[in-house]
């Protein structure tokens, strides 16, 4: 039984390893692109299993330092925003705390360079004609399960359709159930597909639309060398 159980052990330590080799030479992901049509909900029907959360709508680097100093801890393995640079651009987080400890931050952008801090996915949004990014979405694990998406969701779409907004568009991707199940509950469509190809330092981003059962694909980035004119180029314009 003890050697059947060492090979066992060996056995799964060499299929780690080969994952790890394999997400090092080759990745593919898909996402689905959505539009969501900004209408009222019922807030009770979103609230939170938690008996005590505090949601922080914070729109400023200067509120976020505030914040800090009142005791509220950003502070979080799983969560790895640059706060400050973020809301300097104009993108607002949706924090949702416990005692004071963040459990749930959510973004949102009227802006490509507000998005580009908190959404790496490149995928078209028309903010010229008043489009938005929801997007930036993370859950502590301890805290998942407890509709604080849900929750963040609801919030951000009211915010949103406060200030005249009334389409969001993000992406989730295709693997993520989760996400989708929370996305069911507003009004939205899967308007488009974000594919992504990385073969050791080369990568490909390509977005198609669906439009009438018929799809366009509206962007391709080529294979590009990391350290090539136009790789430097493209970090430039992303870090602006």
């Amino acid at each position: 039984m003890k050697i059947l159980d060492k090979a066992r052990g060996i056995a799964l330590s060499i299929k780690r390893r080969l994952r790890l080799i394999i997400a090092s030479v080759f990745q593919g992901n898909k996402y689905y692109l959505l539009e969501h049509i900004i209408k009222e909900g019922n807030e009770a029907d979103f609230e939170p299993a938690l008996e005590d959360f505090t949601l922080k709508i914070i729109t400023t680097s200067k509120q976020f330092e505030e914040l800090v100093k009142s005791g509220f801890d950003f502070k979080e393995e799983n969560i790895n925003f640059n706060f400050t640079g973020s809301l300097d651009t104009g993108a607002i987080a949706f924090c949702i705390f416990t005692k004071h400890k963040l459990a749930h931050v959510g973004w949102i952008a009227m802006t490509e360079k507000a998005k580009n801090t908190f959404e790496d996915l490149p995928y078209h949004i028309d903010f010229s004609n008043g489009q938005a990014c929801t997007g930036g979405t993370v859950t502590v694990p301890k805290y998942r399960g407890k509709g604080l998406m849900n929750y963040s969701y609801l919030k951000r779409f009211q915010f949103l359709k406060e200030k005249g907004v009334t389409c969001s568009r993000s992406a989730v991707n295709t693997r993520t159930i989760a996400a989708h199940k929370v996305h069911a509950r507003f009004d939205h469509v899967i308007y488009g597909q974000l594919r992504h190809l990385k073969i050791l330092s080369w990568e490909s981003w390509r977005e198609t639309i669906f439009e009438h059962g018929r799809q366009f694909e509206i962007r391709t980035k080529p294979l590009e060398k990391q350290g090539s004119p136009e790789h430097k180029r493209n970090l430039e314009h992303k870090n602006q």
